[in-house]
């Protein structure tokens, strides 16, 4: 049985997530077990989410059972066979050994945390052996002579090996091609001359000088990770030529076919690119950072986050006295980065409202649109659409009353910090409550509880009841626009069921409840509200609500 040459060790480091198990097995392990002529050890490191307070994901046993059905079912197969040609033979545990590990670093982004976790353990595990880490995706796979390749590359001054990739996504199958002259780092500053990932064989040693993966980037690691080897090798004045190899052997497929790939995910990308044009910003000339930012215009519809926007949606109808310090309230909002955009939908109203605002009427970041639907709920989905049609940049998707304010002048930018950090589809903030001018001490904080089903139906129930403590925060709901939701035709508590209705969703969406930020000050005076509190439609609407999620929660 061949061993792996040049007195090194071969570890194949695959990261798996997003429950991609039956990938794992079939398409990137089973590849794996097929490599020719060497004896990799493998190590797997488990990616997926896990509940709060546990230790482990649930995928982490089916990963198990997989990998040993793996290969009590077919390594053992191979196995068997070259017991009968080769004299020098190991026994079967030592074959293509597997070893299953959890992750218990950063999770999520783009398995940097994974890859780390493995690269770690290795030196830990393997302190006195030279080893070179091939990195695999879980939806990847090896060709089967592409280990024995790269071994036959490398000798003790090779630091990195990339072989060319066949390309497939959903459309195409295509050749890319490895070249050393194009493994520049303007090459990687611009976009990325054949890096992803299932290419890297690179040896361990290195991989610890550069500090692993940053963990920090849900996108982008590859390019990242190749800027700093590029600055490695030039530090350490290495022969450009020779100890970075590549070959022109197509001896990797990468699927970019849209199974549910990490990148995919636009808010991760997004932010991935973010982070890398700010921690590069001193590199790029202007002329690279124009084809950059064209490239990833193109590529993944990227702007850049002083372009972008939060836009603000006002449904308005007679609300002159209060309207002017609700606009005002948004207008002095300090420390946000991205361009804040206010559109008020004027529903017919008959009390010369624009009189009453004076010049603010014409500050740029306001838009003003005429409706006329005499239902609230229409105007606010009326207002989603428009967003989403003519603002192409925004980011997220807020709402502002007119008889509202915002709490201080940094609440958007708590809220801008949440978008920021965790990426979320829907961010539920808390609101104050005033009544009369007066502020009430009654809060309606966003709880994290409100996510789980049964504490949300006991809430909604005393709701039902017509308990005032257990109201849901109002009108303080962000989505991000690529979200396809919108207000239920309701008369009253519209909001409510917006925010349980998403709540529902939880499985597929990622809700962040902004426990520390209070968004608004909702008045309890308003106009609306009073209606509906003086008719049945208040009651009726909240016992239909809770009705409707007790029918849907599971």
């Amino acid at each position: 049985m061949k061993h792996n040459n040049n007195n090194t060790t071969i570890a194949v480091l695959i990261a798996t997530s997003k429950n991609r198990t039956k990938l794992l097995l079939e398409r990137a392990l089973k590849s794996v077990y097929d490599q020719k002529n060497v004896n990799p050890l493998v190590i797997i490191v488990d990616d997926n989410s896990r509940n709060s307070g546990e230790s482990t994901s649930k995928e982490l046993s089916k990963i198990r059972k997989g990998v040993e059905s793996l290969r009590t079912e077919y390594l053992m197969n191979k196995y068997k066979s070259l017991l009968h040609i080769e004299r020098d033979t190991i026994a079967f545990k030592d074959y293509f050994k597997t070893i299953i590990l959890s992750n218990k670093r950063t999770q999520g982004n783009s398995g940097t945390g994974a890859w780390n976790t493995g690269i770690y353990y290795l030196s830990n595990n393997y302190p006195m052996k030279r080893i070179y880490v091939a990195i695999l995706d879980d939806d990847d796979e090896f060709m089967p002579t592409y280990l024995s390749h790269c071994n036959s590359l490398i000798d003790p001054s090779v630091i990195a090996v990339f072989v060319s990739i066949i390309w497939i996504d959903k459309n195409t199958v295509r050749n890319h091609y490895v070249y050393r002259e194009k493994l520049t780092q303007e090459a990687f500053l611009i976009g990325n001359p054949g890096v992803q990932g299932s290419n890297m064989f690179i040896r361990l040693d290195i991989f610890h000088a550069l500090g692993g993966f940053d963990e920090c980037l849900p996108s982008t690691t590859d390019r990242d990770l190749m800027i700093r080897l590029l600055d490695y090798n030039d530090l350490n004045k290495i022969n450009s030529s020779g100890k970075i190899v590549t070959s022109l052997e197509l001896l990797v497929k990468h699927y970019a076919d849209g199974l549910d790939r990490l990148t995919d995910n636009k808010i991760h990308k997004t932010k991935g690119l973010d982070i890398f044009y700010e921690k590069y910003s001193s590199r790029f000339s202007a002329d690279q950072l124009q084809k950059s930012l064209a490239r990833a215009k193109k590529f993944f519809n990227y702007t850049p986050i002083n372009e972008r926007m939060i836009v603000i949606g006002m449904a308005l109808k007679n609300s002159k006295s209060t309207l002017k310090d609700a606009i005002n309230s948004l207008l002095i909002q300090k420390n946000v980065k991205r361009h804040i955009i206010l559109i008020i939908a004027d529903d017919a109203s008959t009390d010369n409202w624009q009189e009453e605002i004076g010049n603010i009427i014409h500050d740029h970041r306001i838009r003003i649109v005429s409706v006329n639907f005499g239902k609230v709920f229409a105007i606010r989905n009326f207002i989603l659409d428009y967003i989403r049609h003519e603002f192409p940049n925004a980011d997220l998707i807020g709402r502002l009353d007119a008889d509202d304010i915002l709490t201080d002048e940094y609440c958007l930018s708590k809220i801008e910090e949440v978008l920021d950090t965790d990426t979320p589809d829907v961010i539920i903030a808390g609101n104050k409550l005033s009544y009369n001018n007066q502020i009430l001490p009654r809060i309606n904080k966003s709880d994290k509880r409100l996510l789980d089903f049964d504490y949300l139906g006991s809430r909604l129930y005393r709701m039902s009841m017509c308990d005032k403590n257990a109201e849901l925060p109002s009108c303080n709901v962000f989505i991000v626009p690529s979200l396809d939701v919108y207000y239920p035709e309701v008369d009253s508590a519209e909001d409510h069921w917006l925010t349980v209705n998403l709540i529902l969703q939880k499985k597929n969406i990622k809700i962040i409840c902004a426990t520390n930020i209070l968004y608004i000050t909702y008045s309890l005076s308003g106009d609306v509200t009073k209606i509906n509190r003086e008719s049945n439609k208040y009651v009726i609407s909240r016992k239909e609500l809770y009705t409707y999620f007790m029918n849907n929660k599971y």
